[in-house]
């Protein structure tokens, strides 16, 4: 990786002094603009405080504020990917060990001579930490459906990205009168694509990312369950406020993933740049095509050069599940 690469960070850029859109690209922060970014953790809640100097007066440093130099990118190449896929395998087994299956459950799992899945079960259930809410209601899917296996194929997208029960429900009935399952991804992949962020006031930013009990992800959650019609953005964000937990909401709106958590990946800011100029799209879309091939954890040195195999992430995300459940 050259020197001059960056990890994507705010950027002191022209944010506009009357309002300010917060867009959320699978596991980053675009924050005023299509030039300013932020990658972040899986939960910001203890940086919440440092966010923001000043908002009222305009946003002058956000999650860090200045670019930080970046030598060596989270995942760089397809070794580093496929030696990282190896210890999480590792480290996800030792934690499976304590995820309980009921026996009715693994009856299910592992009724195939050729394809015992309560392992991948719980190794699932331990690396995407689902709350026993949701734990309960993915166990009655895999008991009353016919393949567990085609459950779980879908289960894991949707629940990274926040779908719902409905989602799911209706993926499944598209996969039982014959559609393909990267085609049906590929729907909620184009879905997730199309997101578009909220305009805030400066005021109302700063009162929502300077409140002690709102995570930054919380707010993030909100806009796309806004976005997507499954739940009111301000009622979310006042029972978040009033300390209702993510399996509680979630069970109240149907949503999958109860942890209130998203995943988040490292780019830099020339590979967002080199998409750009090889498919011909703006920033946003580039950004949102690395950050996708860096989540579905595809095992190549160059991103921009597997875009351009033309491959749909459809089907990219579904070999990345599918993985999962076979190793």
């Amino acid at each position: 990786m050259k020197k001059e690469d960056k990890k994507i960070g705010i950027k002191k850029r022209g944010i506009g002094r009357r309002s300010v859109a917060i867009l959320v690209v699978s596991g980053m922060l675009i924050c005023g603009g299509a030039a300013s970014y932020a990658a972040f953790g899986e939960q910001m809640g203890d940086a919440a405080g440092n966010m923001v100097e000043n908002v009222g007066s305009g946003i002058k440093k956000i999650l860090g504020g200045d670019e930080q130099k970046n030598t060596k990118p989270g995942v760089s190449s397809a070794a580093e990917i496929k030696k990282n896929k190896e210890q999480q395998k590792q480290e996800l087994n030792e934690k499976a060990k304590d995820i309980a299956v009921p026996d009715a459950v693994k009856a299910k799992l592992d009724g195939k001579p050729k394809r015992k899945l309560s392992g991948a079960y719980q190794r699932l259930v331990a690396e995407k930490q689902i709350p026993p809410t949701q734990k309960q209601r993915l166990e009655e899917y895999l008991v009353n459906y016919d393949d567990p296996y085609i459950v779980l194929s879908l289960y894991d997208y949707l629940y990274d990205k926040f779908f719902t029960y409905a989602d799911l429900d209706a993926a499944l009935a598209r996969y039982a009168e014959g559609e393909a399952l990267d085609v049906i991804l590929q729907g909620y992949v184009d879905t997730d694509d199309s997101f578009v962020a909220r305009d805030y006031e400066h005021e109302e930013l700063e009162r929502l990312v300077t409140t002690p009990t709102l995570a930054i992800a919380d707010i993030e959650i909100a806009e796309i369950l806004s976005f997507r019609g499954t739940a009111d953005f301000h009622e979310v964000i006042e029972a978040k406020m009033a300390g209702t937990s993510w399996e509680a909401l979630s069970d109240r709106y149907g949503v999958i993933n109860g942890t209130g958590t998203r995943k988040s990946v490292t780019i830099t800011s020339s590979e967002v740049n080199e998409c750009m100029r090889a498919l011909g799209i703006d920033e946003k879309a580039a950004a949102k095509k690395i950050v996708n091939v860096r989540l579905a954890e595809v095992e190549t040195d160059d991103a921009v050069q597997f875009l351009q195999s033309g491959k749909s992430m459809g089907k990219v995300f579904l070999e990345h599940a599918q993985q999962k459940l076979e190793q």
